[in-house]
C-alpha cells in the first residue's frame, strides 16, 4: 500500500506562522533618512510664478505672493494662499532676503501641495542648490 500525499482543500482555512524581528538601525541607516541640505527656519515674503491648479490641471501661470516656512539649499516649503498644482515649474523670488540668500531669484518645481486653513502649503525642490543661505 502507498501512502497518498495530503493536500489542503482550496476551501479550508490553512494556518501559518511567520515570525518577525526588528533591529536596530544602523549609523548608515540612520544617515540615509537625513536630508540632503539643512533647513533653516525664515521668514521671507516671496513672489512664485507658477500654473494655479483647478480639479487636478494647471488653468493659469500667475505670480503669487507668499512666505517661507523653512528653506534648505535645496528646496523649500512656503505659506500660499492659492493650490498650485504638484509639478508645476516656478520661478521663485526672495523679496527681501537681503543678501542672505544668493541668488535671490531661482527656479524649481512644486512637489507637494498641502492644504491648511486659509491655504496651502508648497513644498518646493530647487533646479540648483542655493549658493548662500544665511539664517
Amino acid at each position: 500500500m502507498h501512502d497518498k500525499e495530503r493536500r489542503a482543500h482550496p476551501r479550508h482555512d490553512i494556518e501559518t506562522t511567520a515570525q518577525i524581528s526588528v533591529e536596530e538601525p544602523t549609523a548608515s541607516d540612520k544617515d540615509a533618512d537625513k536630508r540632503e541640505h539643512d533647513r533653516v527656519n525664515v521668514n521671507y515674503k516671496i513672489n512664485i510664478e507658477a500654473g494655479l491648479n483647478l480639479s487636478g490641471h494647471e488653468v493659469l501661470r500667475l505670480t503669487i505672493v507668499g512666505k517661507t516656512i523653512d528653506v534648505s539649499r535645496g528646496g523649500m516649503l512656503i505659506s500660499v494662499e492659492q493650490d498650485v498644482i504638484p509639478g508645476a515649474r516656478c520661478r521663485v523670488e526672495f523679496i527681501d532676503s537681503r543678501g542672505q540668500i544668493e541668488p535671490p531669484k531661482t527656479w524649481g518645481r512644486v512637489r507637494r501641495a498641502i492644504p491648511r486653513k486659509g491655504g496651502f502649503n508648497l513644498a518646493v525642490e530647487f533646479d540648483e542648490p542655493l549658493e548662500v543661505l544665511k539664517p
